[in-house]
């Protein structure tokens, strides 16, 4: 009955066309008639067409010559036999091809009709992209099988299903020459997919295939497609729904189902909830390759393919399903994970609990001297510059000018010296105002300043001369500074990245988001899961970290409440706010990285790099608050400078060209010297018209004094711990003006790193050198965060994605899970960073333990 219809239609229609013809034929068979006007009527002519009905063979090639005059109609019947039970299903392909007497200008067209849908094409085809011209076609027919249907929706159909079918193939040209062409249609084996079985296809840009693949009782609930080639040419991979139409050409694959570019890998997870009857593996392959390479990519060439070794674009891709991990994997992935940091709280507990017995058994008592003791230590540790000190001495700074008159620099008298009496004691609880600035207006204040902070031998006494509560609540500002700025940056992110994984569900652009894709687990809405959790290190130890301090700055109360000169004679001062600070934003870098990799991008990188900035610069902060607690930086100004580096980071992302890059090194290097003059004088140091001509005031008396006394810098370790920084951060520097990378935050974020390094390398050896103690639990957090910075850095270059390079050209890097079956290097890059910098955090927390009970005026300032 098909053929009978399909017959009918073709000879009703040679009937319309012949009549047609006819007519058109006594037309310019008729003279031209002349109209009252003088116009001549218009002559039409066409050509005869002779219909040739053809009744071809699957599985055989059949040559012929076409014209304008002759229309080719072949007909194909057979009978399918889809073996479903060993899910031995086949499909029909047809390939053409035409002789090179065809011409760009008058095609062979081709259209090939089923029962329900038709597709067509021409040859020659002249490419736009490589102005190639091609001559051979390939196309595989989609199929609505009512028979595999049932199969899809659960049916046992394990017998042999047959069914009739007719596929209808005219081949026709405008051309009055003769030309040749060849028509095969064929039976394509292996059509439907099995799992863990790889096939070999070729394809090019005239030549798409796709496969069938469906979900089984058996099978999990994901799958993982997994393309591979040796090639580099672009193609595009996308899994449609199991129904017709397919769209399996370059400019419209991209309008269905889910899809990515490829250029040597590709990889997708798909849920059995998304294709319920089964989907589509297509694979196209693109005219040339600008798609996979970056937009922005200056040298980027329109083609990577070398047609003078290779007649054909063509491609060889490998592609294989497997099954994902199951459910009950998927959990113990999830719940051990978290399971380990409870392990972490309970153990941490433990030792805690000990310690604060061993503590509570045996307790020193502050070892502060007498007030005569007190002024000869605090003189031989400052060694302050009398007045009648040796003549080769100036008394003028090099950068502060005339310098007053220096006596005995120790610690300043209190106003009473009985540790009893607390009536007038800094920490008593009063309602007096937190309003320190009124005595900083007073020229002799400014004065004692000068006196203490620029002595050479400088204790921590002179530095500690501030009332302590008024530091402790300046030091609260950096958490409420933190919170506040957290809050309203984070929450614009979470709805931005959001926003991100509903337009790559809703568009199927899977280029959008740049993932490990052969390790990425879905859930619910978020496409790449595992990435997202495993950021859940950061926040579980920065808690942590959190009520660590709280710990101890409980425990330093109860001992302040005990021996008020702990608080007001002995130690360094000790103030959490910072601390608290630094644990807080590291729960925020877990928050803004899951945030990130939501659908990690060029665009949103700097959400994943903004906190570690905030972690660096607090970790500087608090190591300079240390040994210098009157002059830190405040909240405001620490912020402010924040604010400046994320702008710094989005503009360099965002326009990283010559002239930022001259900018900024310029601003780096100047910036570097700035606070280098801020450090050495400690602050105590005017930048104005008269500085020059201090500074060679002060050389001239120098080299009058001696030879060596120009060359010898005032205050020795902090020369030493300036050059180096400065030499480090001019290589950095000169780095970045030479390479000019594209990732810039990075960039950043190497700059503060390698600045934190050696800030801490310098503290900690500065206090072996002053031959201060190093606790058993400061040095087993210094082992312990070596080792896992270590094993972080190693994970950290093996990566498994690039924003920096196309979509395409970044899933070369992706590779399969490690852990448990469901995390990569990635995901263990933030177990492990998340515990490197917990302990880096410890080490700052419990360093100066040693010092607890030694007078402030024995401490050195370094």
């Amino acid at each position: 009955m098909a053929i009978l219809y399909f017959l009918g239609v073709l000879c009703f229609t040679m009937y319309v066309r012949g009549d047609d013809r006819a007519q058109l034929h006594n037309v310019s068979n008729a003279s031209p008639e002349v109209g009252g006007n003088g116009d001549s009527q218009i002559t039409l002519s066409t050509p005869h067409l002779h219909p040739v009905i053809i009744y071809g063979k699957v599985n055989e090639t059949d040559t012929r010559n076409v014209s304008r005059n002759v229309q080719y109609i072949y007909v194909y019947t057979f009978k399918e036999n889809r073996r479903l039970g060993n899910v031995s299903v086949d499909d029909i392909r047809i390939h053409v091809e035409v002789d090179d007497l065809a011409q760009v200008d008058y095609p062979i067209t081709f259209v090939v009709q089923q029962q329900k849908t038709s597709l067509s094409w021409q040859l020659p085809v002249l490419s736009k992209f490589d102005r190639k011209v091609y001559r051979t076609a390939s196309r595989t027919l989609c199929t609505e099988n009512d028979a595999l249907r049932g199969h899809r929706n659960g049916t046992n159909l394990s017998e042999e299903s047959e069914n009739d079918r007719t596929i209808v193939v005219s081949i026709s040209t405008a051309s009055a020459d003769v030309v040749g062409f060849t028509v095969n249609v064929f039976v394509e084996n292996n059509f439907i997919m099995k799992l863990d079985k790889a096939e070999t296809v070729d394809i090019s840009p005239l030549s798409p295939r796709f496969f069938e693949f469906f979900f089984t009782n058996s099978n999990s609930r994901f799958v993982l497609l997994e393309v591979t080639s040796n090639d580099t040419s672009c193609m595009t991979v996308s899994v449609q729904n199991a129904s017709c139409p397919i769209l399996d050409q370059e400019n419209n694959v991209q309008f269905e189902g889910y899809w990515q570019t490829m250029s040597k890998k590709a990889g997708m997870t798909l849920r059995k909830e998304d294709f319920p009857y089964g989907f589509y593996v297509v694979f196209v392959m693109h005219g040339d390759d600008t798609r996979c390479r970056r937009s922005d990519d200056g040298n980027a060439q329109p083609l990577l393919y070398d047609y003078h070794l290779n007649n054909d674009r063509t491609k060889i891709v490998e592609f294989v399903i497997r099954e994902k991990i199951t459910d009950i994997e998927y959990l113990a992935a999830i719940f051990g994970t978290g399971g380990t940091f409870v392990v972490v709280y309970v153990f941490v507990f433990i030792v805690s609990c000990t310690y604060s017995c061993r503590s509570t058994v045996s307790s020193p008592q502050c070892m502060y001297p007498n007030s005569d003791d007190e002024n000869n230590g605090e003189a031989g540790c400052s060694r302050a510059v009398t007045s009648d000190g040796p003549p080769h001495e100036s008394d003028t700074s090099p950068i502060i000018g005339r310098m007053p008159p220096q006596t005995n620099a120790g610690h300043p008298p209190l106003q009473d010296e009985d540790p009893d009496n607390t009536s007038q004691h800094w920490l008593a609880d009063s309602d007096s105002s937190l309003d320190e600035t009124d005595i900083d207006f007073m020229d002799d204040a400014n004065r004692e300043k000068d006196v203490y902070r620029t002595s050479r031998g400088l204790c921590v006494a002179a530095l500690a001369r501030k009332n302590p509560r008024i530091l402790a609540k300046k030091s609260q500002l950096y958490l409420y500074t933190l919170f506040t700025v957290a809050v309203f940056y984070a929450l614009p992110v979470v709805q931005l990245v959001f926003t991100y994984q509903k337009v790559l569900h809703t568009t199927g652009n899977q280029d959008l988001c740049y993932y490990n894709y052969l390790c990425s687990h879905p859930l619910w809405l978020l496409s790449d899961f595992n990435h997202v959790y495993s950021n859940i290190g950061y926040i579980m130890l920065g808690l942590l970290f959190l009520l660590l301090v709280l710990r101890k700055e409980r425990l330093h109360g109860k001992l302040a409440l005990q021996d008020n000169r702990v608080e007001l004679r002995c130690g360094i001062p000790r103030h959490f706010g910072l601390f608290y600070a630094m644990g807080f934003a590291l729960m925020m870098e877990g928050i803004l990285s899951a945030c990130y990799h939501v659908c990690p991008n060029h665009s949103n990188f700097q959400f994943d790099t903004c906190f570690m900035y905030v972690n660096a610069i607090l970790c500087m902060l608090k190591i300079y608050q240390t040994r210098h607690p009157d002059i830190n930086a405040s909240a405001y100004m620490a912020f402010t400078s924040l604010a400046f580096v994320v702008l710094l980071g989005v503009v360099g992302v965002m326009a990283g060209n010559l002239f930022f890059w001259i900018a900024f090194t310029l601003f780096h290097v100047l910036f570097c010297m700035f606070l280098s003059v801020q450090i050495y004088y400690l602050g105590r140091w005017r930048l104005d018209c008269g500085v020059f001509r201090r500074i060679y005031i002060t050389w001239k008396n120098d080299c009058l004094a001696g030879p060596l006394t120009c060359l010898t810098p005032l205050y020795l370790d902090r020369m030493v711990l300036l050059s180096i920084a400065n030499i480090c951060n001019w290589t950095i520097a000169g780095y970045g003006m030479w390479k000019m990378p594209e990732d810039f935050a990075s960039h950043l974020l190497l700059i503060f790193m390698s600045n934190l390094f050696l800030y801490s390398n310098f503290y900690i050896l500065m206090k072996v050198t002053h031959r201060e103690k190093i606790l058993c639990q400061p040095a087993l957090y210094i082992l312990l965060s070596i080792v896992f910075w270590g094993l972080s850095l190693y994970v950290f270059i093996h990566r498994s994605t690039s924003w920096q390079l196309s979509p395409a050209e970044s899933r070369t890097y992706n590779r399969e899970c490690m852990l448990l079956r469901f995390y990569d290097t990635h995901d263990i890059w933030h177990f492990l960073s998340a515990f490197s910098m917990f302990f880096s955090f410890m080490i700052l927390l419990t360093l100066d333990d040693d010092l607890v009970y030694v007078s402030r005026a024995k401490i050195p300032v370094f």
